[in-house]
C-alpha cells in the first residue's frame, strides 16, 4: 500500500465510479482497477462494490477511507512543513470564517495575506452554526483554522480567545439607538426580533439570557444569514440581536442604528487541531487575522470590541 493507491481510492470513493476517476486522474481506467486490485489482494478484503451504475465503498472500503483522509493530511503537513522551512509558503490553507465578519475581518485579511503569500492556494469556507460548522470542519480535516464563538463545542480542538463584543440591537435608523448607551433585555422583550434559525449560538446567548429573566421571545421571523437579516431590518421588518460586526457595513452607511444589549457578550475564539499543527501558511494566515482584528479595534472600527491577550 502506498501514497499513490490512497490517493487514487479516495478519488474513486468521492466520485462513485472508476471510469470518472480515471478521467479525473489521468489515467488509463484499466491501469487504475489493477493498483485497486492490487491494493486490496494486499489488505485481504474487497473495498469495492462494482455494479452497473459504478462503485460503492464496503465496510472495509469505509474504514480505509476514513483512516486515508487523515494519513494523507499528515503526509502533506510533513512535505509542507519541510518544504516551507527553507522556501517561501505554498501549498494550500484552508479557513472557515463567520459571515458577520465578512467586511470588518475577511475581506482585508485576505488583501493582506495575499501579499504576503501570494504562492499559497487560499480556501475561504463561510457559514454559519446550523448551516455549517466552522469547528466540525477542523475536526473533520477539512479546514485547517476556523473563527467561531467560544460556545461552539471544542472540546476535541485547541481554541484560543482573541476578541469579546457586546451582542447589539439592531434597529431601522429611525430607531434611536445609541451605541453609547446600553439597552435592557426588557427593552429587547419588547421588539419584533429578526432571529437566526436554530441551532446557532448567538440565538443560544438571547434565548438563555431571556429565559432567565422570565421574558417572552417575540420572533417575527427566521433568516440564517447576517446579510439578510440586515436588510430585513433596514427594511423595517423588525430588530436583530447580533454582534457588531454583522452591522458594521450597513451602520457605517446610516442604514441601521445600533445600541449593545446590557450584559450580553459574544466571545470570538481561533480553532485548530489538537493533533495536526498548523503549516508556516496556515500560522501566517492566523497572524494576518490576529492583525487585522487588532487594527479594527485600534482604529475604532470594531465599536464595543475588547481584545484579549
Amino acid at each position: 500500500m502506498n501514497i499513490r493507491q490512497l490517493r487514487f481510492f479516495l478519488q474513486i470513493a468521492e466520485l462513485g465510479s472508476m471510469t470518472r476517476a480515471a478521467t479525473f486522474l489521468h489515467i488509463a481506467q484499466p491501469a487504475l482497477s489493477r493498483q485497486m486490485q492490487q491494493l486490496e489482494d494486499e489488505l485481504g478484503v474487497t473495498l469495492f462494490q462494482r455494479s452497473d451504475r459504478g462503485v460503492a465503498l464496503t465496510d472495509a472500503g469505509a474504514l480505509l477511507r476514513d483512516r486515508a483522509v487523515g494519513l494523507l493530511q499528515h503526509f502533506e503537513r510533513v512535505r509542507q512543513e519541510v518544504k516551507d522551512e527553507f522556501n517561501e509558503p505554498s501549498g494550500e490553507v484552508a479557513v472557515a470564517m463567520p459571515p458577520s465578519m465578512l467586511e470588518l475581518v475577511t475581506l482585508p485579511a485576505l488583501i493582506a495575506y495575499r501579499e504576503r503569500c501570494a504562492g499559497v492556494l487560499l480556501r475561504v469556507i463561510e457559514g454559519i452554526s446550523g448551516i455549517l460548522n466552522a469547528w466540525s470542519l477542523v475536526q473533520q480535516g477539512r479546514a485547517d483554522l476556523a473563527v467561531v464563538t467560544n460556545l461552539e463545542p471544542l472540546a476535541t480542538l485547541d481554541s484560543s480567545v482573541f476578541l469579546n463584543e457586546p451582542l447589539c440591537l439592531i434597529g431601522p435608523k429611525s430607531a434611536g439607538l445609541d451605541p453609547a448607551v446600553h439597552v435592557s433585555l426588557d427593552e429587547v422583550a419588547a421588539k419584533s426580533l429578526i432571529v437566526p434559525g436554530r441551532p446557532n449560538s448567538l440565538r443560544l446567548i438571547l434565548e438563555t439570557a431571556m429565559a432567565e429573566r422570565k421574558l417572552p421571545l417575540n420572533v417575527a421571523f427566521e433568516g440564517n444569514t447576517p446579510h439578510l437579516v440586515m436588510h430585513a431590518v433596514e427594511a423595517g421588518l423588525g430588530y436583530a440581536t447580533l454582534p457588531f460586526c454583522s452591522a458594521y457595513r450597513f451602520y457605517c452607511d446610516g442604514r441601521v442604528a445600533v445600541a449593545p444589549i446590557d450584559q450580553l457578550e459574544v466571545s470570538w475564539a481561533f480553532v485548530q487541531s489538537r493533533e495536526q499543527p498548523l503549516s508556516t501558511a496556515g500560522e501566517v494566515l492566523k497572524n494576518v487575522l490576529r492583525e487585522t482584528v487588532q487594527s479594527r479595534v485600534a482604529c475604532g472600527d470594531w465599536t464595543g470590541a475588547k481584545l484579549v491577550a
